[in-house]
């Protein structure tokens, strides 16, 4: 963020090592993603926007069966012994960063998950919004519900919070013309064409680009 390059691992989820020393550069933009970023003060303190997400319990212990199973090798039965040994460890270190959150996402099963972890299960994604209400929504969120089978519910909560719920899918092209015409400064940064997902993800992106780049323009004024 000053300016410097750096030298740092990656951690691979895939198969739970770490790279060796990687290059990075300095950039206008740059993003941050791991299991800690907020845990201690002096570093959250350098983020413009944080970001958390904290998935529904079923939905997490899930997917996390669903990766170790099939990019790891472990049994089912394994991989659940591991989720209950670290649950007292990701409440204290993982999920108590969320009360630093600007904005935190919480995806959720849109039915209930009837056997955690099988492959069998196939699950529609909803997500659950909170961020601040610095930021103008309304003509987005209305244009976004303009789209057939997207659906967005939108409250301001008491305090500085305001509350998105979204569900549904549209296609790539309207979502592509709607965030043209609402995100104009994508273009600005030769991001002229981008494909979006045409579920509630999609959806979900849309949203927090906007946000990004209605914040950046706040923080000039």
């Amino acid at each position: 963020k000053s300016g410097k390059n750096i030298l740092r691992k990656m951690y691979n989820h895939d198969d739970g090592t770490f790279s060796s020393d990687l290059r990075l550069s300095s950039n206008n933009l740059i993003i941050f993603e791991g299991l800690h970023p907020f845990y201690l003060e002096r570093q959250r303190q350098i983020y413009d926007v944080k970001i958390f997400i904290e998935p529904e319990k079923s939905l997490s212990d899930h997917w996390k069966i669903r990766r170790d199973l099939e990019k790891r090798g472990y049994t089912k039965e394994k991989i659940i012994e591991l989720l209950r040994a670290r649950e007292e460890d990701s409440k204290n270190f993982v999920k108590s960063q969320a009360q630093y959150a600007d904005i935190l996402i919480s995806p959720q099963p849109f039915e209930t998950i009837k056997d955690v972890g099988s492959e069998q299960e196939r699950i529609n994604i909803k997500y659950n919004i909170l961020m601040p209400n610095s930021i103008y929504l309304e003509n987005l969120i209305e244009n976004l519900n303009s789209l057939s089978g997207v659906n967005i519910s939108h409250k301001y909560l008491e305090g500085d919070r305001q509350e998105i719920q979204i569900s549904g899918k549209a296609s790539s092209e309207d979502m592509s013309h709607l965030a043209r015409s609402n995100i104009p400064s994508l273009a600005d940064l030769g991001v002229d064409y981008p494909e979006w997902p045409n579920d509630s993800l999609g959806i979900l992106i849309i949203l927090l680009t906007f946000f990004i780049f209605q914040d950046a323009d706040y923080g000039k004024e």
